[in-house]
């Protein structure tokens, strides 16, 4: 699929080399399985001016966020002034990190049920990776991270690599925050519109494994001194400004 099949609002991609997508914060009166998670995408253009260019919201049931956690099923809309421009649905994933159960896979579309692909997660000894595929499943890009910081609070670096091999081309990284997350994505800015939109959706499946549970449950975690403990072993990431491209992946 070309640009001219994509809603006008998702067009702005095209001049996109950095994403950033920020959940809305969870007030900590309120339990984070009690609302639906929201988010809202920022993207950059070729003069690096910033804006707003869609939201999404979670649709669940709050039992499915309550006892599920990052298992449970869901869909999600994202709009942009009040126009429906994408569609994302993933089923129940079994939350055993074997590639023998039911796979967490995100399914993308467009409003007129037209598939654009699929984001599928494979479990490694000690990475935690996804697979990014186009609307027929053929592989196109790989994401790959340590399964180490999903349990620590550390930020989460995904790299991005061409199925066919190489250095990355690119990166997701997500900020620890107690509240919310905030995910920092860049990517060539010639990479193809469809598969920036979904390395923006698969994000959404890169969560913590506590995330879900009640307050109660968590009360106990001096998330402070756990962040400033861990942060003095790690070095601070920043985002690069461009990438160089290895492919243009078309």
């Amino acid at each position: 699929m070309d640009a001219s099949g994509l809603p006008t609002h998702l067009t702005s991609l095209l001049e996109a080399d950095r994403i950033i997508v920020r959940q809305d914060c969870i007030p900590k009166s309120k339990e984070r399985c009690s609302i639906l998670n929201t988010y809202e995408v920022f993207a950059n253009d070729s003069n690096d001016k910033w804006k707003s260019i869609l939201n999404f919201e979670e649709q669940s049931s709050w039992k499915s966020r309550m006892f599920c956690c990052s298992a449970r099923p869901f869909r999600m809309r994202a709009w942009a002034h009040d126009e429906t421009v994408l569609l994302m649905r993933r089923p129940y994933g079994c939350p055993a990190s074997t590639d023998t159960c039911l796979p967490h896979r995100l399914e993308v579309k467009l409003p007129d049920d037209t598939p654009l692909g699929s984001i599928v997660r494979t479990f490694g000894r000690c990475e935690s990776a996804f697979r990014i595929l186009d609307a027929e499943d053929t592989p196109r890009l790989l994401l790959k991270g340590s399964c180490m910081a999903s349990n620590w609070c550390l930020d989460f670096v995904f790299k991005i690599y061409s199925v066919k091999g190489g250095r990355s081309i690119g990166r997701i990284i997500r900020e620890w925050r107690e509240e919310c997350d905030v995910f920092y994505i860049a990517f060539p800015r010639d990479l193809h519109v469809v598969l920036k939109l979904l390395v923006m959706s698969s994000s959404v499946l890169i969560v913590r494994h506590e995330q879900g549970l009640p307050e109660s449950l968590l009360s106990s975690i001096d998330w402070d001194v756990c962040s400033h403990a861990l942060r003095r072993c790690t070095p601070p990431l920043q985002i690069p400004q461009s990438y160089s491209t290895v492919e243009t992946l078309r």
